[in-house]
């Protein structure tokens, strides 16, 4: 982006000569308005560097978040593997075992929701964490991490762990504080506690869980409250769904905003949620795409208001109104093509390695619809501002044109 608003001039020649041949396509208008982008690129940049910088801008952003509500959506639901979700405000430890006795419920995991603060190359960073706990004794039933090395067993209720305690962690999280698998890992719990846990596994779906999960034994002491999010919970075999969603229901009455959802109806939930950063991105975004048009639409008008003198000249040589009117509105487009161009080449500059490193992709998430929301944004103000201009100065009278001042 800064090269580009740095050496807009020279892009935008550059670009005007390769793009411009698809004008010559168009006749005669086609052709001068080649040849005029092609004399005054350094007008053009003007308007070109704006749309550029935008594109590139809200590109790299809305695709970013874009990409990360799709893979962490992707990751949720390829981890969940619970039969029922129990949601709430927060329940207490003993509430996961009142939820195992109840009839067709084989085991319960619970789900603290807290952070820990390591250290990174530069910096202390805190980092969401999970702490699982409640009956279940293999994890994996409710909740498939994806673990790519090691083994989660000693984060188990009840299993035994190697000395300083255990912790799994989101393999890019653990390539970020440089831990490895069996070796001690020192973190900071909620209350500054430092604990030094053996990293017993890494895994690949921290995006939509926790990017740190340890035993909830290990910070429900350490925390301001010691609530539960969340219970996953595991049918026994055989088990009537109906009879024991009432059933679940009536054992957590007590906690109000309780709810017991299957596992599409808490993804509806989840992604409910996230729908409020969604806007303010989208609502930030829009802003800033505004401003950029709103310097686009000045710079074409103000550009085409002072070349009266040269369609004038246009016109005494024998350019007819509708020439004249495909010349503007040709050098517009090629201003909103090459503007889009160059923006969406930034954006992918940025994207490919930023997926290639968050989520393993190496071909960028980019939604159909913010795509040509943006396309749309960048390539239709300066037609649409050149066009009643142009209008303005058909009326003036050939010779008025040519003699007026500069």
């Amino acid at each position: 982006m800064l090269g580009i608003g740095l050496l807009g001039p020279l892009v935008a020649h550059l670009f005007v000569r390769l793009t411009g041949i698809l004008l010559r396509l168009f006749g005669v208008p086609g052709q001068l308005a080649f040849d005029n982008a092609r004399a005054n690129s350094r007008r053009l940049a003007s308007a070109i560097t704006p749309i550029t910088l935008t594109v590139a801008f809200a590109s790299t952003l809305m695709f970013m978040f874009a990409a990360q509500d799709h893979y962490s959506e992707k990751q949720a639901e390829a981890a969940l593997t619970a039969d029922r979700v129990v949601t709430g405000p927060g329940f207490p430890a003993r509430t996961a075992g009142d939820v195992a006795r109840v009839p067709g419920v084989d085991a319960v995991t619970s789900i603290l929701t807290t952070s820990v603060v390591m250290s990174t190359s530069d910096r202390l960073e805190k980092f969401p964490t999970q702490a699982v706990g409640g009956t279940d004794s293999d994890l994996a039933r409710v909740l498939d991490l994806g673990v790519r090395k090691g083994t989660i067993d000693a984060l188990r209720p009840g299993a035994a762990q190697p000395p300083g305690g255990a912790v799994a962690m989101d393999r890019l999280t653990a390539d970020t504080v440089k831990a490895r698998v069996g070796k001690p890992v020192e973190m900071r719990l909620g209350d500054g506690t430092r604990i030094k846990p053996v990293l017993v596994a890494t895994y690949d779906r921290g995006l939509g869980t926790a990017v740190v999960t340890l035993p909830r034994a290990a910070v429900e002491h350490h925390v301001d409250a010691a609530l539960d999010g969340r219970l996953l919970v595991r049918f026994a075999d055989g088990a009537d769904p109906a009879a024991v969603d009432a059933a679940l229901t009536k054992a957590t009455g007590q906690h109000p905003d309780t709810s017991v959802s299957d596992r599409a109806g808490y993804a509806a939930e989840r992604d409910q949620a996230r729908e409020t950063n969604k806007w303010t991105n989208q609502v930030m975004l829009v802003i800033l795409a505004g401003f950029a048009a709103i310097a686009a639409v000045n710079t074409m008008v103000v550009s085409t208001l002072a070349r009266r003198r040269e369609l004038g000249l246009m016109r005494m040589i024998g350019s007819t109104h509708a020439q004249v009117r495909g010349v503007l509105r040709g050098e517009a487009v090629l201003v909103g093509v090459i503007g889009l161009a160059l923006g969406l080449a930034i954006a992918l500059i940025t994207l490919v390695p930023f997926g290639k490193a968050a989520f393993g992709e190496s071909t960028p998430y980019v939604p159909i619809p913010p795509l040509l929301g943006i396309s749309a944004a960048a390539l239709l103000p300066a037609p649409l501002a050149v066009a009643p201009v142009t209008r303005r100065l058909l009326r003036i009278e050939p010779i008025d044109a040519v003699g007026a001042k500069e």
